[in-house]
């Protein structure tokens, strides 16, 4: 939002996008709103831990379970951190662990369940999503951080007042809102 580029986007994404910098740029603080914003790090590394939002080497990559497939693709992402790491932007949970070149394993992480985060091999965690969850499952997903274990979370929300708001913005397209009922 704070750097938009409208020719990355989708027409529908840029309205979005348009929509929610307004918001910011209508608030009596907007230039201090968009200074904190724009001071935020793309990654933030932390005991070995990479936490980014796409992958280290593009914010707008996605990680998908069927990558685990793709040696050669979570094999160029790995070389760029040390141990461990932490992404979104695909809104679908996951743990990759590399087992050597050629082969990764994926585990499907269940709510509540705790895994271990081990240094001895590559590990990649993808975290879900708070407001659109993309794997059929329309509960918030989110994950903790305890040490050297992670735990996966689901927990029920108001999805239908979150649908009416979103229907509520004419800038925003209703699709927004429609997915999060399937969990799309």
């Amino acid at each position: 939002m704070v750097d938009h580029d409208p020719t990355t986007w989708s027409p529908a994404i840029n309205e979005h996008i348009k929509w929610v910098r307004g918001q910011f740029l209508a608030a009596a603080d907007s230039a201090t709103l968009l200074e904190i914003l724009g001071s935020f790090g793309r990654s933030f590394v932390e005991n070995g831990r990479h936490f980014t939002h796409g992958t280290p080497d593009d914010v707008r990559e996605w990680i998908f379970p069927e990558d685990v497939y793709d040696s050669k693709k979570l094999n160029r992402i790995a070389k760029h951190f040390d141990d461990v790491c932490v992404c979104g932007h695909s809104h679908i949970q996951g743990i990759f662990k590399q087992n050597d070149q050629l082969n990764w394993g994926f585990i499907q992480p269940q709510a509540g369940e705790r895994y271990e985060l081990k240094a001895d091999r590559k590990t990649i965690v993808t975290v879900g999503s708070v407001g659109q969850p993309r794997d059929e499952d329309p509960r918030a997903s989110f994950l903790t951080i305890d040490g050297d274990y992670v735990t996966f979370h689901r927990i029920q929300y108001n999805v239908m007042a979150t649908l009416d708001k979103i229907h509520s913005i004419p800038e925003i397209d209703d699709m927004h809102g429609e997915r999060l009922l399937v969990g799309r």
